[in-house]
């Protein structure tokens, strides 16, 4: 109903526009046969005094229909995926949840259960990204969030905990693993909080509606929280090294908006 009723007030819209442009060129062709006439009627001999100034020429007459083509960008409509899909969502991950601290997972489990529970989040990824990507017009959410949070639980779930250092080679690929997992997982929940963010505290339009904007962003904090893991995965997790990528990343970002600005 809503829809209709935009598309109504549009057409409504367009007939008014139409009518004024007819109106004006009516306006335009009574002028200029009335300076036609003028001009007849003087005749070539009559001295009729001081010339009358002929109008100039009235441009072409406007094409209403190519005209109402061109419209200011709207902002996008929120579509509103059905709520069960929600609820559907949430039973999953409480259950991948559930089943991760009390399900006794253990890096020898058998390719059935490991099967299982990754269709498990596999499930639980697509139902909730792919309404937030649909709703939202967010691309490339699903499978981000898909795959962060599903790599990110798997892991946990039946990958050995490493017992070394980051840059220790056996536990190296289980760090790398662990943080592409955390990266990704936390990239797609900011994505669509850093998009309703933009739509409050930027005025200019076009910032607002900015996806890529709030895509950065969000790959932005994603790579703090990674940062921060892979920091303490070193040893090297102080207050100043934690400040000091923070700094690195303000001032990107502080960088690309005046560089868009500008």
């Amino acid at each position: 109903m809503e829809q209709e009723s935009r598309e109504q007030h549009r057409e409504e819209q367009r007939q008014r526009f139409k009518r004024a442009l007819e109106r004006a060129n009516a306006r335009a062709a009574e002028r200029r046969a009335a300076a036609k006439a003028a001009l007849t009627e003087s005749g070539p001999g009559q001295d009729t005094g001081p010339a009358t100034p002929i109008p100039p020429a009235s441009p072409k007459p406007l094409d209403a229909a190519r005209l109402l083509d061109v419209r200011s960008p709207a902002p996008p409509e929120v579509r509103r995926p059905p709520l069960i899909l929600a609820s559907v969502a949430g039973l999953a991950w409480g259950a991948a949840v559930l089943l991760l601290l009390f399900g006794q997972f253990e890096p020898t489990a058998g390719l059935q259960q490991r099967s299982l529970y990754g269709l498990l989040l596999l499930i639980a990824g697509l139902l909730t990204f792919l309404p937030l990507q649909w709703s939202l017009r967010l691309p490339s959410l699903a499978w981000r969030g898909t795959v962060g949070w599903g790599l990110m639980f798997y892991t946990l779930a039946f990958v050995p905990a490493p017992n070394a250092w980051l840059l220790s080679l056996p536990d190296l690929p289980v760090y790398l693993i662990l943080l592409v997992g955390i990266f990704l997982a936390v990239d797609a929940a900011m994505i669509p909080a850093m998009y309703a963010l933009g739509l409050r505290l930027y005025h200019h339009r076009p910032a607002r509606f900015d996806v890529q904007r709030a895509a950065r962003q969000a790959a932005e904090v994603g790579l703090l929280v990674a940062g921060v893991v892979a920091l303490a995965a070193m040893q090297a997790l102080t207050l100043v090294s934690l400040l000091l990528l923070i700094a690195i990343l303000g001032v990107t970002e502080i960088f690309i908006l005046g560089g868009r600005e500008v």
